[in-house]
């Protein structure tokens, strides 16, 4: 057993958090902490920083070189993604929902009234938008990745859509998403399609392969200028979606989106699940990455819960991949970041142990209740160094430090081990509580 005590564990997240918010300090650029507000605003805020967090955000939102109109621009200049800034939206939804900020209203308000009026092709979310002339044009491109975008929108459009004043039924965009003629012949989503491809065939599509290559190993950035069919990932490709259509299940138990989980699921088992129970990273590779297995461990337990509890192949299935992964964890008690390496990578940690409470609260089987408290109690006595005072990236299997790689965003991530180990697993509460409040606040950001 961890030999960690709680006095340990409270002292350590002190120091973590410390490290955190002087990190961010030293930042020449608020980028990092633009893009991943969502991970830094709820864990920050618990350990005492509202202040800080919600000053930081106001002074961003009042510079208007740091944003393009309200949104966080590309690294190329005026090209806007709405699934870089689910993170942003995320966050300032967060402060909204439980702070107050008159700023950060107007602010949300504003990116609202834009993802309805300028982010919308066919009434499906662009890939991407072009800064122009003071509006944002679409580009014809349908990327699902836009799902962690539109999770966020459609919660938004059940719990607060009179404040927000939004007139755009979300939920509508998402049924049009999966009228994907793509989705509807192999049961996933490829990388990004052309809009058009969702209302008449183009007989020059294929050809775009070749540039779309091209474009991800030389320009990342223009990637989805060139729609790629050929490249299939659970993550994020489809595990965003997924989380979007669950998010939709969470306010609404329509029949379609019932049959469009089942079809999801069942092309995700087709196409990814080995048939040792590990979600591999691609079609066309067998590795399997643990940051691709715990976001689908997450969703089926999810699916689980919201829809019909007597249908038990969806968690049968989240159980069947946690246990592949129990069963090759390292010497440490931590978890590898790939099926065949001795290392562990941070950001799995946490989460996988926030995945093995789910599935307690949902099966009652004691051994993910075990498995959950001593993967955050490992996680705190391998990744934490005592000179440094904060978590780094990867452990060897021997529990020594691989590299000293750390970044604030996983610290910050990291700290909902503390709040799940004092909230639930020593408090309480749980993640499918009657308000889902640590629901939300535990999710896989």
């Amino acid at each position: 057993m961890n030999d960690l005590k709680s006095n340990d564990i409270s002292n350590k997240y002190k120091y973590i958090g410390k490290s955190i918010i002087s990190d961010l300090k030293s930042e020449k650029r608020d980028r990092n902490f633009i893009r991943n507000l969502d991970d830094y605003v709820p864990n920050l805020i618990y350990l005492g920083y509202e202040d800080f967090v919600i000053k930081k955000v106001e002074e961003i939102l009042f510079d208007e070189k740091k944003l393009c109109k309200g949104f966080l621009s590309s690294k190329l200049p005026n090209i806007i993604r709405p699934q870089e800034n689910d993170e942003w939206l995320g966050g300032l939804l967060y402060i909204k929902k439980y702070h107050s900020s008159k700023i950060v209203d107007y602010n949300v308000k504003n990116i609202f009234k834009k993802m309805e009026n300028e982010f919308l092709k066919y009434n499906v979310i662009s890939s991407f938008g072009i800064c122009f002339n003071q509006k944002i044009i679409p580009a014809p491109v349908f990327n699902p990745r836009s799902g962690t975008i539109l999770e966020e929108l459609i919660t938004a459009q059940f719990e607060m859509r009179n404040d927000l004043k939004i007139k755009q039924n979300w939920l509508q965009v998402l049924k049009n998403s999966f009228d994907n003629p793509y989705f509807e012949e192999k049961n996933i989503f490829p990388h990004s399609t052309y809009l058009n491809d969702f209302y008449f065939l183009n007989d020059f599509r294929d050809f775009f392969q070749i540039p779309n290559s091209l474009a991800i190993r030389f320009f990342p950035s223009l990637a989805d200028i060139f729609p790629s069919k050929a490249r299939y990932s659970p993550a994020k490709s489809n595990s965003s979606m997924l989380h979007a259509l669950i998010a939709a299940l969470r306010f609404k138990n329509f029949n379609w989106l019932k049959i469009k989980l089942n079809q999801f699921i069942e092309g995700i088992s087709e196409d990814f699940l080995t048939s040792n129970g590990f979600i591999r990273r691609s079609k066309r590779s067998n590795e399997a990455r643990l940051s691709t297995n715990h976001p689908i461990i997450d969703a089926l337990c999810d699916a689980f819960y919201f829809t019909d509890k007597k249908n038990k192949k969806y968690i049968d299935l989240a159980q069947k991949i946690a246990d592949s992964w129990i069963e090759i964890k390292l010497p440490t008690n931590l978890f590898p970041k790939y099926k065949k390496c001795n290392y562990s990578w941070l950001d799995d940690q946490i989460d996988l142990a926030i995945s093995f409470g789910r599935l307690y609260e949902l099966t009652s089987k004691e051994k993910y209740l075990e498995e959950s408290r001593e993967l955050i109690k490992s996680t705190l006595k391998y990744h934490y160094s005592k000179n440094e005072k904060k978590l780094f990236e990867n452990v060897d299997d021997d529990g020594e430090l691989k590299n000293l790689r750390t970044s604030p965003k996983y610290n910050s991530l990291a700290i909902k081990g503390l709040i799940y180990l004092k909230e639930i697993l020593d408090g309480d509460k749980n993640i499918y509580g009657n308000d889902l409040y640590y629901y939300d606040l535990l999710k896989d950001r």
